[in-house]
């Protein structure tokens, strides 16, 4: 039975992702003001849009072992700042460069508190159902999708899109609220010199051994590949997922715009594949805890399933078959993110999972901004 701390932990995981993944999906309904403000393109603005959630992910070996130097808690509470600051500022900016520095410095806090959530959620259920809390947690991410989008197209047409992203960066601040819930596990005491004298001798000597010891520390996650070779194949397979991610994250809605569907289904298009994301999210946990089926064989067939809706989508323009569409999508983009720790654990085995987990958020960062900015090009090679 899980303990009280256990949940607390799960809340605060829950709606670190909720706030993440929803603000994230949030930009879809802000592009059009904001292409035409910042007299910019699809290809340019989707770009920007990718960094926020790309850019703290490609640094996602960092953030672990600095959440390993100064705990989950602390990573999150500083997280969390990062982002709601970050958020506010690029409502301000007139600037699509300055507004990609402010996307930019977003993403590299919203993934120091969602690679710290779930890594603490990782410790807390590490001996018992570790799949299933995991995928718990990412489904606040999947609800953050189906409420998000339409309440900031709400707030856009109240207040305008620089408001209403401000806003959104205000809600952001909650991040620390949830980094306040995590407590450690451990915990690690001091050893205080015996003598002054001792310590102004060797706090030289120290010194330089912290800068090795950080040395190795962001090297070590990249060795796992030379121990295990095949899970390249595991990072090369995150890379085009988020790819499409990114595209169908940020464009859905302009894409079911362009298809003569109106603006206010087209946001709700969202909220139906985040319905979809939730199922996504919650599915893999019992299955895999339960052993029904390996992880591997489960991410090729929704694979399959995923990508015969994006060979339909040319010939789907009413809003019944495009919800289809996004449910599948949905469902997809909500079970792919959670079979990352498991898969790690399967392929690695326990004692390099840390690592390799964190490694599958650097294929991520490129693919999003990747996604972003072909996607983008794409739509507008399209329509002019």
């Amino acid at each position: 039975m899980p303990t009280a701390q256990q949940y607390k932990a799960l809340v605060a995981a829950f709606s670190i992702t909720f706030l993440e993944i929803g603000t994230f999906k949030s930009f879809g309904v802000l592009v059009s003001p904001m292409k035409e403000e910042l007299q910019t393109n699809l290809m340019t603005l989707g770009f920007a849009i990718a960094v926020s959630h790309a850019m703290g992910s490609f640094f996602a070996p960092i953030i672990s072992k600095v959440t390993e130097s100064i705990g989950e808690r602390l990573t999150i509470i500083i997280g969390g700042f990062m982002a709601s600051v970050g958020l506010i500022l690029s409502a301000l900016v007139n600037d699509l460069s300055w507004m990609t520095f402010c996307f930019a410095f977003v993403g590299i806090g919203s993934a120091m508190s969602f690679i710290a959530g779930i890594l603490a959620i990782s410790k807390y259920f590490e001996y018992h159902n570790q799949s299933t809390a995991i995928g718990v947690s990412y489904a606040g991410g999947s609800i953050g999708v189906m409420l998000c989008p339409p309440v900031v197209e709400e707030l856009k047409k109240l207040f305008g899109w620089r408001a209403a992203l401000a806003l959104v960066g205000a809600t952001n601040a909650n991040l620390i609220v949830c980094g306040m819930l995590i407590r450690p596990i451990q915990r690690y005491r001091r050893i205080k010199p015996s003598t002054q004298i001792n310590q102004e001798r060797t706090s030289r000597e120290k010194f330089l051994k912290i800068i090795q010891l950080w040395k190795q520390k962001l090297l070590q996650p990249f060795y796992v590949l030379a121990v295990k070779p095949i899970f390249i194949a595991v990072l090369v397979a995150r890379l085009f997922s988020t790819m499409i991610y990114s595209g169908w994250a940020i464009f859905l809605v302009p894409h079911a715009i362009d298809k003569g569907i109106s603006p206010e289904k087209a946001a709700l298009l969202s909220s139906i594949g985040g319905v979809a994301a939730i199922f996504g999210r919650l599915l893999p946990g019992p299955i895999l805890d339960k052993e029904y089926i390996s992880v591997v064989k489960l991410i090729v067939l929704v694979s399959l399933l995923n990508s015969g809706a994006y060979f339909a989508d040319h010939w789907l323009y009413v809003f019944w078959t495009l919800s289809l569409g996004a449910v599948v999508n949905g469902f997809y983009f909500g079970l792919e993110p959670v079979l990352a720790f498991p898969i790690s654990v399967d392929v690695l085995g326990t004692d390099l999972t840390r690592d390799g987990f964190s490694l599958t958020f650097m294929p991520s960062a490129i693919g999003e901004m990747l996604g972003g900015f072909l996607i983008g090009k794409y739509s507008v090679t399209v329509v002019s």
